[in-house]
């Protein structure tokens, strides 16, 4: 939607008042009222109420109102409510996926990210992580889709990775050629090709170190996809007439120090999608990236769970659950997260001089 646009709506937006539908629960709310349940009206709007003879539903006002950056990532013209009642969303997310977030354990015990970080660094943590997660194997193998690939998930094919890989061992140049020529083939050509290499590396076996040396390789691969994604677009403050501040999404707009301002933790969690998903994949989390550079990462961990990746996949005979299961071990990490500057935020409002010190 057009950005001027918007913002005339939300000035427009502003001169009005706002009230939420309640229905009575309990097993005499018929489908009409139930469907009307937590909807929003504006002051202007045509009357719902009452439904029918006997109604119960009630209009309770929205009193409290929130900049844009936080309400509504994907704002829709006919709901002008959604871009202001934060609230609103947020609840409905919270309700359908915070109990699996508060409520689940890690899938991974004893595997969480941040105390790695804390202790080992960022990438000496994610190789720990990846290797559990994707497996760390010493034999160059195929993965799902057919791509010639070693250790810890690394893609032969990739140029950066193909170029470290070919300083591990003296390879044949036609091997070399091979993997440096599978991305210009089809899907069922390359998948032919990828088992013929897979067979010609049948009996070489690579060390911890060489492996490392890839998973190097790889990491930086990942972080150069993850900041092409994650760099373009940034939360615009934009003061309206009535003087309220509001933020307004721009993605043409690259913030390059993005990606540096972000906890190692985020950092972390956005490799480990990169990975699991490639550049492209990440970028399909539109939400959770925008959600994290408003820096409002509970609502980044509800994203998690919230995508196709989780709500597929969750079910316990799921064939990709481990996938799912990465995905809220995550958002259960970004939780915490949330708590803890939550917790720093309220000891900065009740002693600011204290925490100046600091």
């Amino acid at each position: 939607m057009d950005q001027k646009k918007i913002i005339g709506m939300l000035e427009q937006a502003g001169r009005h008042r706002y009230f939420k539908v309640v229905a009575e629960k309990g097993g005499n709310c018929c489908d009409a009222c139930r469907a009307l349940d937590g909807k929003t009206r504006r002051d202007d709007d045509e009357p719902v109420l009452p439904v029918h003879p006997h109604c119960r539903c009630r209009m309770v006002e929205i009193k409290e109102r929130v900049p844009l950056a936080i309400a509504r990532f994907q704002p829709q013209e006919k709901h002008i409510a959604d871009l202001t009642d934060f609230n609103r969303d947020r609840e409905k997310l919270e309700k359908e996926l915070g109990k699996d977030i508060d409520e689940g354990k890690f899938s991974a015990p004893g595997r969480e990210l941040a105390p790695d970080i804390a202790g080992r660094g960022l990438t000496a943590a994610l190789n720990k992580h990846l290797s559990y997660r994707e497996g760390r194997k010493e034999k160059v193998y195929r993965d799902g889709k057919s791509w010639p690939t070693l250790g810890v998930g690394a893609n032969l094919a990739e140029e950066h990775i193909l170029a470290t890989f070919k300083t591990l061992k003296k390879f044949p140049k036609e091997v070399i050629e091979d993997l440096q020529g599978l991305k210009k083939l089809s899907d069922s050509e390359r998948e032919k090709k990828a088992k013929d290499i897979e067979k010609q590396f049948a009996n070489i076996t690579f060390s911890n170190q060489e492996i490392d040396k890839l998973f190097e390789a790889s990491f930086q691969v990942a972080e150069k996809d993850v900041k092409e994604a994650f760099n373009k677009g940034m939360w615009e403050e934009r003061r309206l007439k009535n003087g309220e501040t509001v933020k307004v999404w721009n993605g043409q707009k690259v913030d390059s120090k993005a990606w540096e301002k972000q906890p190692e933790l985020v950092r972390a969690v956005c490799l480990d999608l990169s990975f699991n998903t490639g550049g492209p994949g990440l970028r399909k989390y539109k939400s959770f990236l925008r959600a994290v550079k408003a820096e409002d990462y509970r609502r980044a961990a509800l994203e998690l769970l919230n995508s196709k990746d989780y709500t597929e996949n969750i079910k316990p005979k799921a064939a990709n659950r481990g996938l799912a299961l990465r995905r809220r071990d995550a958002a259960i990490e970004l939780s915490k997260l949330a708590e803890k500057q939550e917790e720093k935020r309220k000891r900065h409002s009740a002693n600011p001089v204290e925490m100046g010190k600091n």
